[in-house]
């Protein structure tokens, strides 16, 4: 988890992320994640929230985390602009 800045998930072997979601039958890996701020209230864990341009925030059971390095499924990875450049209405999915 993201604690206090910035942090990269990874695995005990140190080269694949550890972290990763379901996006409507698609994987979504999250490489890195920072802890959020200033956080909307009323979000379940799991729940995307957006500007659609700079950030990807997911709830979490005490907070929330902005993503910003990512790759989803038969993509390249990419910073978070990129991807929102390209992905319409994160907000419909869900991580699970």
């Amino acid at each position: 988890s993201a604690v206090g800045g910035m942090s990269e998930a990874k695995s005990a072997e140190g080269g694949t992320p550890a972290v990763s979601a379901a996006a409507t039958r698609q994987q979504l890996k999250i490489f890195k994640v920072e802890k959020m701020t200033g956080v909307p209230g009323g979000l379940l864990p799991g729940q995307l929230f957006t500007d659609g341009k700079s950030y990807l925030g997911i709830a979490t059971a005490d907070g929330a985390v902005s993503v910003l390095d990512l790759q989803l499924e038969g993509k390249k990875r990419m910073d978070v602009r990129a991807f929102l450049a390209g992905f319409r209405n994160p907000e419909q999915y869900k991580c699970v």
